[in-house]
């Protein structure tokens, strides 16, 4: 079948800008004759998704960031996208595996890990919370967010005085040269 390019790219355009105009269903609409014409255009699952996440229809947002991460796994914006979504639903595990796709794809994302380490500190999983928090801190040794979530961590798991080192850092602005190279402070 010849994928006719030129009605693509007018209802593309269209879509994108209905979309822009906050007319979420009409761009909806021309998404879907873009994807009736060509089912394999990643943006267009993207952007059909951020108009349907805009009108609250959260489950069908989900699929076409999941069909568009499909197209193409290593490319991160699929899945945070489909975080926030999951998110709104309160589906966590989803969640989880979200971010640990996109650490696998980039094994040095601090916010990933501080992310994922959030929500398994949220659910009660404090050693696994920890060690993802400490991977976040070993990547960004001055992330004083991930330092006091670690802190909350291991408060839960009764490590006191690890917990109070990592407030007072959390805390108090200390110069990432120091912080990075004491050991005690990692």
């Amino acid at each position: 079948m010849k994928v006719n390019n030129t009605a693509i790219e007018i209802h593309k355009a269209s879509g994108d800008n209905k979309s822009e105009l906050e007319d979420y269903q009409g761009a909806i609409l021309e998404y879907n004759k873009v994807l009736d014409l060509d089912p394999s255009i990643r943006d267009v699952y993207l952007n059909r998704g951020l108009a349907k996440f805009a009108i609250g229809e959260k489950l069908e947002t989900v699929k076409d960031f999941s069909r568009a991460i499909d197209l193409d796994p290593l490319k991160p914006d699929g899945y945070n996208y489909r975080i926030i979504a999951n998110r709104l639903l309160h589906d966590y595990k989803w969640v989880v595996f979200d971010y640990s796709q996109l650490i696998e794809i980039n094994p040095e994302d601090a916010e990933s890990h501080k992310e994922r380490g959030e929500i398994k500190l949220d659910w009660g999983d404090y050693q696994s919370a920890i060690g993802d928090l400490t991977t976040a801190i070993k990547l960004n040794c001055d992330y004083a967010e991930a330092y006091k979530l670690r802190a909350d961590a291991k408060i839960q798991v009764n490590n006191m005085i690890s917990a109070v080192d990592d407030l007072y850092i959390a805390a108090y602005p200390i110069p990432p040269s120091f912080i990075c190279s004491t050991p005690m402070m990692r």
